[in-house]
């Protein structure tokens, strides 16, 4: 089921998927897990319908962990509307939360950050008492993100099919914005949140040893588990899926 909410300058896309165990006897599950991949990985081809969404992983995601699975395709990506900004994407997963918390009604919520999503992950996990845990996978450790200025990253950004302000004043203000989501303030609040913390040791845009080394900041806040030979992109691959799977299901525990 896709949702529309939503958001500054237009709607923003939610996929709602319910394959759970608890579907069998009419109960929705007691644990949701919201999904934010962020920028796509990849430029869309002309012509070629782009998958935001990665519906089978989240539907085997749904099931064998038995929780309630949505992903957010946020402001400026695929068919939702508006411009990326750092802040409109944290009130796009705050509205997907309060979406699937107050109208769906699942209790709790595990947010997932994908990439640049895992600074808005880290960032309102401590803020919401309706998010039970936060999952980082290929996790922003350090700004400005990917060593990048803000005017490399809203190129790469557009180069990548995301919707982003043309306006030079627009672009300079995600300096402050990202300074918000810094993941060495953000992380420590969470206290007592689990917060998973899944990267790939081949990760050249983002090298293991930042990953580390924010770990150690935030005083052993965090569960590390490095994918052998993963690379930058870990949206499909099986062995994060099966990590997240044990850690959905400990919580819901």
């Amino acid at each position: 089921m896709i949702v529309k909410l939503p958001t500054s300058g237009g709607e923003c896309e939610l996929l709602v998927v319910n394959e759970s165990r608890s579907r069998a006897s009419n109960q929705l599950p007691e644990l949701g897990a919201l999904i934010c991949y962020g920028a796509p990985a990849a430029a869309r081809v002309t012509g070629v319908e782009a998958d935001y969404f990665l519906e089978e992983q989240v539907k085997r995601l749904s099931s064998s962990a038995d929780v309630l699975a949505a992903v957010l395709v946020p402001s400026g990506v695929g068919n939702s509307g508006g411009t990326f900004s750092p802040l409109r994407w944290r009130q796009d997963m705050a509205n997907a939360v309060e979406y699937l918390t107050a109208e769906v009604g699942v209790p709790k919520i595990c947010l997932v950050g994908y990439e640049l999503a895992s600074l808005q992950a880290l960032s309102l996990g401590p803020d919401l008492d309706k998010v039970a845990g936060v999952a980082t996978i290929s996790t922003v450790a350090t700004l400005p993100p990917y060593g990048l200025s803000s005017e490399s990253l809203a190129e790469q950004m557009r180069s990548l099919g995301v919707a982003v302000a043309s306006s030079q004043e627009s672009v300079a203000a995600w300096s402050g914005e990202f300074a918000v989501l810094d993941p060495a303030r953000t992380a420590p609040r969470l206290g007592r949140k689990p917060w998973l913390v899944l990267h790939g040791q081949d990760d050249q845009a983002i090298p293991e040893a930042r990953v580390r080394q924010l770990l150690e900041e935030v005083a052993g806040i965090g569960e590390l588990h490095l994918v052998n030979a993963g690379g930058e992109s870990l949206r499909a691959d099986p062995r994060v899926l099966s990590l997240l799977v044990g850690w959905l299901d400990r919580i819901r525990r």
